[in-house]
């Protein structure tokens, strides 16, 4: 009986220590969701800025002046 009582103990401890193990890890995983998120975030403002910076972009035509940015920008200055 002593022997089933140890096995037992022993058999309680390794579950300790595995629902412990879950536990840190779910704080691990919870922390890496949260920079991820973070990042993502970021990420979203960068593409942003972006955007605004390569709606700005113009390339210079062979005749030396500016192209237009947009189809039918042409069209509109021709008019105007």
């Amino acid at each position: 009986m002593g022997r089933n009582v140890a096995e037992s103990a022993s058999g309680v401890s390794g579950i300790a220590e595995s629902i412990t193990h879950v536990a840190r890890t779910s704080v691990e995983t919870a922390e890496a969701a949260q920079a991820s998120n973070m990042a993502a975030g970021s990420l979203a403002t960068l593409a942003t800025e972006l955007q605004a910076l390569v709606a700005d972009f113009r390339i210079e035509s062979k005749q030396g002046g500016r192209a237009p940015s947009k189809p039918g920008h042409r069209k509109a200055a021709a008019h105007g």
